[in-house]
């Protein structure tokens, strides 16, 4: 379902209308025909939503009490939707938020009362170079707080050309095993095993970064890097 802003008239517009789609790029807004999905992709969403539908059916046995605390708790959060327009979650969407947050690291605890916020890492003016000739997919940088009670979660997109500059393919999940107090390894043989091919050479690699609390939930702002993938 598409997001709108309504200004004087239409302002913005993100997402799926029927069977187009529309998107933010450095020209503007672009409408484009929506692919049908298939196969595993349809799997994986079906998984997604398995595991949504899991966690909600916890937040009906929490206790009023408990339900309060998650609310007061959303209360002191900013989050964006897809257009950058902040809004206040409620106390069931950062339940839901942190919950899956702790599936994605293949965490199985269910967390019934709101954790306090931590101090979240982060890696200072990251990097990342993707090589076909040796192979490598690297990121480097300083790691800033890093911690052995965080995953990373490492998201990258399909290749796109050369002209692309802003994100447009979806992310998916390449890594998300060791802790924060080290960067993550070559990611090559795991961006073969998400995808089945090796990216060629003079084309665009979008790359999303962020760790995850492992018993918490808490998730670090996610940072994007583009990358020319080289011969």
């Amino acid at each position: 379902m598409a997001t709108v802003e309504f200004g004087g008239g239409v302002s913005q517009v993100v997402g799926r209308v029927g069977g187009s789609v529309f998107q933010r790029g450095r020209a503007g807004s672009q409408l484009r025909t929506l692919p049908i999905n298939t196969g595993r992709k349809q799997n994986l969403l079906s998984s997604a939503r398995t595991s949504l539908a899991s966690v909600s059916s916890y937040w009906r046995k929490l206790s009023v009490g408990d339900q309060l605390l998650w609310t007061a708790t959303a209360n002191t959060q900013t989050r964006y939707n897809r257009l950058g327009v902040p809004y206040t979650p409620s106390g069931f969407q950062l339940f839901c938020e942190l919950n899956l947050n702790i599936a994605l690291i293949n965490s199985a605890a269910i967390i019934s009362t709101p954790p306090a916020l931590p101090t979240l890492p982060s890696i200072t003016s990251p990097s990342c170079t993707i090589d076909v000739s040796t192979p490598l997919y690297d990121i480097t940088g300083a790691i800033v707080n890093g911690s052995a009670a965080y995953n990373w979660l490492i998201e990258a997109t399909r290749p796109a050309s050369l002209g692309v500059h802003s994100v447009r393919a979806p992310f998916c999940i390449i890594y998300n095993e060791d802790d924060t107090t080290t960067l993550p390894p070559d990611m090559w043989s795991s961006y073969y095993k998400r995808y089945s091919f090796t990216p060629p050479a003079d084309t665009v690699i979008f790359t999303r970064i962020c760790a995850i609390h492992k018993a918490d939930g808490w998730r670090s702002p996610s940072q994007v890097i583009r990358t020319i993938v080289t011969p």
